[in-house]
């Protein structure tokens, strides 16, 4: 949602965070959307009228009126906001002593790593589509078990 920042920093940034459904819903509104979702909501940020623009702008400025009424100052306190519940989550495993999470990501990694080598190496064949979902699984969650353990770049 980078193409949102400029124009609806409020609402780009709630995003992600416990106002994300008020967000999109706001967002919703302004774009005249039945279902906003954020791969629709990216779809038309590629290409904003004018008009869709100011709504956008006067969405934010609601938005960020009610935010600021129950606290917020400004939207870098929902990044801040955003980043303290991922600090907290990655520490909850620490504090309970649970080696689940630990050793799932250990499973998915050793997992893609065999499935990867043997497609490279000893000629794995992929060729029905179950098959590849499966495999398209297999690395997503990889991908996830990583961000969650060395975190993710927000720019």
């Amino acid at each position: 949602m980078k193409a949102l920042i400029p124009i609806a920093p409020w609402l780009a940034h709630a995003l992600g965070s416990i106002f994300s459904s008020q967000a999109l819903m706001e967002i919703g509104k302004a774009l005249d959307l039945a279902d906003p979702t954020e791969v629709a909501i990216e779809k038309i940020c590629a290409n904003l009228t004018d008009e869709q623009i100011n709504k956008l702008q006067q969405a934010d400025q609601t938005f960020s009126q009610q935010l600021k009424e129950i606290g917020f100052l400004n939207y870098r306190q929902l990044i801040d906001l955003k980043q303290s519940d991922r600090r907290t989550i990655r520490k909850k495993p620490t504090k309970l002593s649970d080696k689940t999470p630990r050793n799932l990501a250990y499973i998915l990694v050793v997992g893609m790593l065999v499935v990867g080598s043997s497609m490279l190496f000893i000629d794995l064949k992929v060729d029905s589509s179950l098959a590849g979902v499966i495999l398209g699984y297999l690395f997503n969650s990889t991908a996830t078990a990583i961000n969650y353990y060395f975190g993710e770049r927000e720019n």
